[in-house]
């Protein structure tokens, strides 16, 4: 997070989301960028060369109020709709029915878009990377990664738009919300499509998974590492070998470990203001099979065109709130929600301090034990998973229901 401190500009760490837009937008090299070894990108300006600009604070989505007071109004407000390629190739090699490839890749040859600003993939760590691509540059299917769960600065190459009409950029809230700004001018009409996050992941999630596999993972080595497709919910594939994604997950996601710090104090996974947001149909709304699905939120009426301009390339299924609510698993994002004070150490009532507390004891006591202990049986994992979150138990259903009126 990029904050303003006696007329200085300073980065503090323990907040920033990892999206690169400071670094990729700073005119004068004033932000130095140190990798450690779980990944994260550790930011520092330099009084020497810094000329007080101020467009680094202007465009970090960490030093913004992003988040709802109730998400559950906020939510029912949009579409919804399943969806996934026609392609079945796409669809069962992708993460999640290849719904984002295809809007990037057919949306570039069919015209709707000029130009498109993505991940693509790279040789080297994070082993992708943001990039620029228009439509006489042309972009394959494979150019494109799966679904990350390491950190990525991905705005490190907002320079290299091009003023064009008709942009696209795809990638999660923080990445979308920190270079939106800027690209809105390089374009007249700017489309975004958020890719739901909760919570991105350290490298160290990744050392996990791979420790399940009997395998390693360092930065500083070449690594190979493939997160999600061949079917839902898919595999990951890590050094050639390969784990059933909801074992190799289970405990980085249920037990929200390895979280980047910035994560903790977003509040809005859907994008704020987007025009698409593309899910996992989580929350057993979906059962395992070969191909998958997007859940899709539509959240405007330029995101319902685009569904609309490529239903040649995509299958879509409208549904309502009430079919695919348990995707979304409301309740966890609005307690997510309500400890954001408790993450910027803000003023608040004993009862969400309490529920701050025991997560941060939560949060070291199951990273020890997974970290330090050697492998063990998926299945005891597995029963890991099912202890109940302290958390989850102080701010309990009964209590959302009572605070947010919840039906």
């Amino acid at each position: 997070m990029v904050e303003k401190i006696d007329n200085k500009f300073i980065v503090d760490n323990d907040y920033c989301q990892q999206c690169g837009t400071c670094i990729g937008l700073c005119t004068s090299s004033a932000i130095s960028m140190c990798l450690r070894d779980d990944g994260v990108s550790i930011l520092s300006i330099l009084n020497e060369k810094c000329i007080n600009c101020g467009m680094c604070y202007d465009v970090c989505p960490a030093n913004k109020k992003l988040e709802v007071e109730n998400i559950y109004d906020h939510i029912k407000r949009m579409s919804y709709c399943d969806a996934y390629a026609k392609d079945d190739d796409i669809r069962n090699l992708s993460s999640s029915g290849g719904v984002a490839k295809t809007i990037i890749v057919e949306g570039l040859n069919n015209g709707i878009f000029d130009a498109v600003y993505v991940l693509k993939k790279s040789d080297i760590y994070p082993y992708v990377e943001g990039a620029y691509i228009d439509k006489n540059d042309g972009v394959k299917y494979e150019d494109i990664p799966n679904s990350i769960y390491h950190p990525v600065m991905m705005n490190l190459a907002l320079k290299k738009v091009k003023k064009v009409d008709k942009l696209l950029i795809v990638g999660t809230p923080c990445q979308i919300k920190g270079a939106e700004e800027y690209l809105k001018g390089r374009c007249n009409k700017l489309t975004k499509v958020a890719l739901f996050c909760k919570q991105q992941k350290t490298l160290d999630s990744t050392k996990f998974i791979a420790k399940l596999l009997n395998t390693s993972v360092d930065i500083k080595k070449p690594f190979s590492a493939k997160y999600r497709g061949d079917g839902w919910p898919g595999i990951i594939r890590i050094n050639k070998k390969e784990i059933p994604l909801e074992n190799g997950v289970a405990m980085s996601m249920q037990k929200r470990l390895w979280t980047v710090n910035g994560c903790k104090i977003c509040g809005i996974p859907f994008g704020d203001k987007v025009d698409l947001s593309l899910m996992d149909p989580w929350g057993g709304y979906y059962k395992k099979s070969d191909n998958g699905i997007t859940v899709v939120v539509i959240q405007s009426s330029q995101g319902e065109k685009i569904l609309s301009d490529l239903n040649a390339h995509i299958n879509i299924e409208k549904k309502s709130f009430k079919q695919i609510k348990r995707v979304f698993i409301l309740d966890d994002i609005q307690r997510k929600i309500i400890l954001i004070p408790y993450f910027l150490k803000e003023k608040i009532r004993k009862r969400i301090l309490f529920a701050g507390k025991f997560n941060d004891i939560q949060d070291v006591f199951y990273r020890n034990l997974v970290e330090v202990m050697p492998r063990m049986p998926l299945k005891i994992y597995s029963i890991l998973c099912r202890v109940p979150d302290i958390r989850d138990l102080i701010l309990s259903v009964g209590y959302l229901k009572k605070k947010y009126n919840q039906k």
